[in-house]
Formats: C-alpha cells, sequence, structure tokens
C-alpha cells in the first residue's frame, strides 16, 4: 500500500516546493492516483504565476526538477512545453504591462480612471449597438431570407465582423479593467468590487481610455491563447517571416510569435457546442413565436406586468427557462438553486434586460429602484434582496455578464446596459451557478429518464439496472437493442464551457474519464453474461456491443473518443423522431407562421430507422455538418508597443459564406411570390 502523502505534496506543489513530490516520483509509472496529481498541478493556471515576476524563478526551478527526475518520456516533454509557453507569454506580459503604465490615464486617480473607462466602454457600446439597429433594419429589404445563422454584420466600409464576439471584447475589457483598480486600489469590500461615485470625464481623458482597452483586450487574449496552448494538445512556434503581413512589417516588427489553436479538435468541437445551443435557443424562440404567437401577450410597458412571476415580460423568457431546466435536468421551474427558484432566476435576469434595452442610457440605479422593479416582476422582498447581492460583481464574479451590477460608493449601482443587448440568459444564470459553486446535485427527475421516454416513443426495447458481483460493482443508466446491437448509454448532465478555455479542458478530461467508465461497463456486460440474459432473455454473444456517452446539452464529436461515441440527447431525439431534417420559412404579416416545410436531409438510409444508422450519426452528426462544412482558420495579430506581434490562430465558422449559401437556397426553393410578400423572412433548419 502507498505511503504517499497526497494533501501534503499538494500543499507543497502551490508553493513550488516539491521535497514529498521528488520522494514519491519512483512510483509515478504504477501510480495513477500520483500522475494525476502531477497532470493537476502543472495544469492549473493559478499555480502558473505567468504575472508575477518574484516567484517566476521558483516556478521555473520547480518545474526543472521535476523534468529531470520523472522518468515518462511523454510526462518530461509536456512539462518541457507547459515551461516554454509560460516563459515566452511572459515576456509579452511585461511589455504589456510597461505599456499600460506608460498610458497617461494611469497617473490620474482611481475615480477618474474608473469613470474614464466606463464611459469609453459605454461609447463603444453605443456604437456597436447602432450597427446592430441599422442592420436589422435592413433585413427583409434586399427580399433574401435572413438564416438564423446570419451572426455577422457587415460595414459600410464592406467590412463582415461579428457583433457578438466585439461585445465581448468590450465587456471583458471592462470586467478586467474593474478588477484590476480593484486590486491596485484596494476597491474590495466583503467580496465586492466598490468603485468611487461617479464624476463627469472629459473626451481626452475618455478616448485615452482606449489605450487601456487594447492592453486589455491584449492581455486577455495572451492568456486566452497560453491557456489553450498549456492544457489542449496545441502548440506556440516562431512566426516565419512570411507569415506575418506586411501591414506589420511596414511598422518595422519581423518576428513574432504564433499561438497554433487549431491542432487539439477538442477545443474546436468544444466551440462547436457553444454555438449549437446559442442556435438552438434562437430556433426554440422563433418557433414558439411562430406557432403560439406568444408576443402578443407580452406587455409593452413595465406598467402592463402582472406582478407575479406567472406571465413573461420578455418574448425570450420561457425559452430561456426551458434552457435552464435542460441544463440541470429538470422538470420544475420552482427547482431552488442558491436561495432563488429557476423561474425566478430568469426573471430576475429579465427584469435587467427590460431595463438595459428600453432604458439603456440610464445606467446608475439606486438599490430602491431596483427593488421596486424585481418587486414589480414578481418577487417577494427578500428574494429581491438575494438576488441583486448574487449579481453583484464582485472579486468571484466571471464578468459583467453575470454580474451586471457594480456598487458604487455612494450605494447605488451602475449597469452597463450595451452587454444585455441580446444577452442569453441562461447561459448567463449557468454562469452564475458555476462561479458561486452551486450544488446542482439534486437533479431532480434525472436525465436518464427523459432518454428512457425518447426511447419507449420509438418502441425500443431498453432496461436500466445494476449489479454487484464481489467487490465490483456496475450500473448502466440506459442501455437498448435495436437490430445486432446492444447500446450502452451512459448519461451526463453537465453544462458546457460558455467559451472558457479552462472549461473546456475540464470537458475534455471529463469526456475521457467516462470514456473509461463506460469501457469498464462493456466488460461488466461481456464478463456476465447471465445478466444481460437476466434483463433481456437474450445471449450479449449475439450482438455488438456501442458504448456511448449521452450529454444533456449539445455536445457531441464525430467518431468515437478512446472506443467510445460521444452524442447529446438533442441529436439523438431528432434521430429516432423522424428520418427526415426539416426547413422552414417563419414569415411576418399580421402575424408570425411557419410555412413550407421541406425535407432537406434523410438521416435514415430507408423509412425504417436501422443500428447502422444510428452509427452513421455518431460517426457523422448532422447538426455538426455545417459547422465542419464552413470550417477556416482566422489568423489574428496583436501588436504590443509596436516592437512585438503574436498570432491567436484558430479554427473557426465562417458564418457569412454559411448565411449566403443558405439564404441562396432559400430563395431557390421558394416561389417569387413568397419572397416578395414575407418580410421579413427567418430561414430555420428544423433540427
Amino acid at each position: 500500500m502507498s505511503s504517499i502523502n497526497f494533501e501534503k505534496i499538494s500543499k507543497e506543489c502551490k508553493a513550488y516546493i516539491n521535497k514529498e513530490l521528488l520522494k514519491a516520483l519512483p512510483e509515478y509509472s504504477n501510480n495513477a492516483s500520483l500522475r494525476n496529481l502531477v497532470e493537476y498541478e502543472t495544469t492549473n493556471f493559478k499555480n502558473f504565476h505567468i504575472h508575477d515576476t518574484k516567484k517566476r524563478e521558483k516556478r521555473n526551478e520547480f518545474f526543472s526538477e521535476l523534468i529531470a527526475n520523472i522518468n515518462c518520456h511523454g510526462t518530461v516533454e509536456k512539462l518541457k512545453k507547459i515551461l516554454s509557453v509560460c516563459q515566452v507569454s511572459e515576456s509579452y506580459i511585461d511589455d504589456i504591462k510597461t505599456e499600460l503604465k506608460s498610458i497617461p490615464l494611469m497617473e490620474l486617480d482611481v475615480q477618474t480612471q474608473c469613470w474614464a473607462v466606463i464611459e469609453c466602454a459605454l461609447r463603444d457600446g453605443y456604437s456597436l449597438q447602432g450597427l446592430m439597429e441599422d442592420h436589422i433594419q435592413n433585413i427583409g429589404r434586399n427580399k433574401k431570407p435572413f438564416s438564423l445563422n446570419n451572426k455577422n454584420i457587415t460595414t459600410q466600409d464592406g467590412e463582415s465582423f461579428s457583433p457578438d464576439s466585439s461585445l465581448d471584447k468590450i465587456v471583458q475589457f471592462l470586467t478586467l479593467t474593474l478588477k484590476m483598480f480593484s486590486y491596485e486600489h484596494n476597491l474590495l469590500s466583503s467580496g465586492e468590487i466598490v468603485i468611487p461615485s461617479k464624476i463627469g470625464v472629459e473626451e481626452p481623458v475618455v478616448s485615452n481610455a482606449t489605450e487601456v482597452f487594447y492592453c486589455s483586450l491584449l492581455w486577455h487574449e495572451l492568456i486566452t491563447c497560453a491557456k489553450s496552448c498549456i492544457l489542449f494538445d496545441n502548440n506556440i512556434q516562431i512566426a516565419k517571416v512570411e507569415e506575418i503581413p506586411d501591414f506589420i512589417k511596414e511598422k518595422g516588427i519581423d518576428s513574432g510569435v504564433l499561438f497554433n489553436r487549431t491542432i487539439d479538435k477538442f477545443e474546436r468541437y468544444d466551440a462547436i457546442s457553444n454555438e449549437r445551443l446559442s442556435r438552438r435557443l434562437s430556433q426554440n424562440l422563433w418557433e414558439g413565436i411562430a406557432s403560439s404567437n406568444i408576443e402578443k401577450i407580452i406587455p409593452k410597458y413595465v406598467t402592463g406586468w402582472s406582478g407575479t412571476l406567472d406571465n413573461p415580460i420578455l418574448l425570450e423568457e420561457f425559452q430561456f427557462l426551458i434552457s435552464l431546466m435542460e441544463a440541470i435536468a429538470s422538470h420544475d421551474k420552482d427547482h431552488m438553486v442558491l436561495g432563488l427558484s429557476l423561474r425566478e432566476w430568469v426573471r430576475g435576469y429579465s427584469v435587467i434586460a427590460y431595463l438595459s434595452k428600453e432604458i439603456k442610457q440610464k445606467v446608475l440605479y439606486t438599490k430602491g429602484e431596483l427593488m421596486s422593479m424585481l418587486r414589480l416582476g414578481g418577487f417577494k422582498e427578500k428574494k429581491a434582496e438575494t438576488f441583486i447581492k448574487h449579481i453583484t460583481f464582485g472579486d468571484d464574479s466571471r464578468d459583467l455578464y453575470d454580474s451586471p451590477l457594480v456598487k458604487i460608493s455612494d450605494y447605488s449601482f451602475f449597469l452597463y446596459t450595451p452587454a444585455y443587448t441580446s444577452p442569453l440568459i441562461s447561459n448567463i444564470i449557468l454562469s452564475k451557478f458555476s462561479s458561486k459553486q452551486a450544488d446542482l446535485t439534486k437533479k431532480g427527475y434525472g436525465f436518464e429518464k427523459d432518454i428512457i421516454e425518447i426511447l419507449n416513443d420509438k418502441k425500443l426495447e431498453n432496461r436500466s439496472f445494476k449489479f454487484k458481483r464481489g467487490n465490483d460493482e456496475f450500473e448502466y443508466d440506459v442501455i437498448f437493442l435495436l437490430d445486432d446491437k446492444v447500446f450502452i448509454l451512459e448519461c451526463k448532465n453537465t453544462n458546457l464551457s460558455g467559451g472558457s478555455v479552462t472549461r473546456a479542458y475540464q470537458k475534455k478530461k471529463f469526456i475521457f474519464d467516462t470514456a473509461l467508465q463506460v469501457k469498464r461497463l462493456v466488460v461488466g456486460l461481456t464478463s456476465h453474461p447471465e445478466v444481460f440474459k437476466e434483463h433481456f432473455d437474450k445471449d450479449i454473444g449475439d450482438y455488438e456491443i456501442i458504448p456511448v456517452i449521452m450529454n444533456n446539452l449539445p455536445f457531441s464529436i464525430p467518431g468515437s473518443v478512446d472506443g467510445v461515441f460521444v452524442t447529446d440527447s438533442s441529436s439523438f431525439g431528432r434521430l429516432l423522431r423522424s428520418r427526415y431534417i426539416n426547413s422552414g420559412i417563419i414569415s411576418h404579416q399580421d402575424e408570425y407562421r411557419i410555412t413550407d416545410h421541406n425535407p432537406v436531409f434523410s438521416m435514415w438510409g430507408s423509412d425504417t430507422l436501422k443500428a447502422s444508422d444510428i452509427i452513421n450519426h455518431f460517426n457523422n452528426p448532422v447538426q455538426l455538418q455545417d459547422f465542419i462544412k464552413y470550417e477556416k482558420i482566422g489568423e489574428y495579430p496583436l501588436i504590443i508597443k509596436r516592437r512585438k506581434v503574436f498570432f491567436n490562430v484558430v479554427t473557426e465558422t465562417d458564418y457569412d459564406k454559411m448565411n449566403v449559401d443558405q439564404s441562396d437556397y432559400f430563395v431557390k426553393t421558394q416561389s417569387v411570390q413568397q419572397v416578395l410578400t414575407c418580410s421579413p423572412l427567418i430561414s430555420t433548419p428544423r433540427c
């Protein structure tokens, strides 16, 4: 039995002490727990201290000693890469810090600093909103359908960009800058960041904050790139001269670093999962509007609010509630999390969204004003207090999406209204649950019961059971039979990353760990054939076993991971429900309606679902095909002090090309009369 003191080793690692760890390393090859500990401590980004010059030398010595003493080539190479990424990245971090200190704004008092960056973020946010409003006004004027995949807008100069991505950058700028000011000027009080009272800031000073904005962008992108290369199988390399654009060379920069984030496909599939969720929410919203005309019951003014939680105040509110319930596998809208029900969480953020959209120029609120709006929205007084406390910006907040209220020293609150231009409220709430470390272990009905219901609707024979042999216990969420195949489904109810590289990496580890778990279940079934005989009255030897990880949210990977398929309930349920993927037109004249349902893709080889159809779906899920077909490599150069450049190289979705192709398809398949009379047209793949 091992005498390794894992708790002591973990504590020492955080201080870059490896005394106990070096003693244990002879057991490295044979001790999985030790290997897992080393991996965790050497990939935990909090342990790297890239921005802390005083701790770098100790970190470098710590890694060097591990590299010299671990007898495993793969681990040694990984540790060398991690150390290299840290050292290259922090040389750029130092330059960013130097550039930041040289900005005139940073020499002014903290009150001016805070309100200069806030005014800068508001100016940029309002400008972005104006472009988005112009874009919306132009929809339908060219008589071409507007696809739900139309993520980008085009400026007057013909430049296409993603407004969501641009808004994310502004929100991250304000988030990071306020946290930096809090750290440097001790603005933290009981976990909440309290900024000085509002003052007027002259335009030249506000414009000066743009330089802070750019430094914040550099910092955020650099840390993201470094995390990607450390946590995933991506690489950092010196950029070749021919890889540097001419406009950068003209500035006297002829060398740089390239963070190649295109190597590890898992990060790409993680990004697709977030994009799929966004698309599904949009599709469900528009289909809900078209089928129920819910817009007719939404009050136009706050005076029409019922004062209860029963009636929606936003068009999207019901779909956000459904999405949130799906995410935590609960059918109960009154399911309690952190002292509030799910519908209270959705309603609270809906009130914030209402204020941001309807009174977007008002950014300062007293607590009394916020309480009154929440009470009108159906909150009891104590619940309103709880909600305000939860969404107040603090040191544990992820960003100004999930914590939109910034406390001011005069006891009022600042609300960055552009952040709620088109918020995905269900995702924001999940982010809040994560940052608050909410206990979501009480899952309610159990995700696997929904999967069983899907199988029962298709009349597929299925069972759930567990058994024990000696000290080994095997629990099967769902097993179902079709043709000569036995499908073992391990149902997993987990969140998506929301764009966080760290959470994406945790997802990857979770998937690989779960794959091992499912393969163990396969062995349990083949090693004890009498169990299968007991439950199905059939011989397991007559079947091929297909191990599957079934995710609750839209996360699938084409093919298999370590011999196990990875799919999700949304795509799997759609596969079982009917043979064809359909398209439809959502049109609006007097009211919204869905017309022209046309089959565009067959998921079955015949009129009857076969096991081979399911396996084909696992290998090449139709829901991912558009994202894979329209992939492109994006190379984004970021310049520091006109001396250095680093490139963020990522695989991303070419929404411009996707939208053009899909809009052209709808024009070709609809009659001229329909195209001329339906305004606007919303095209949607019904999947």
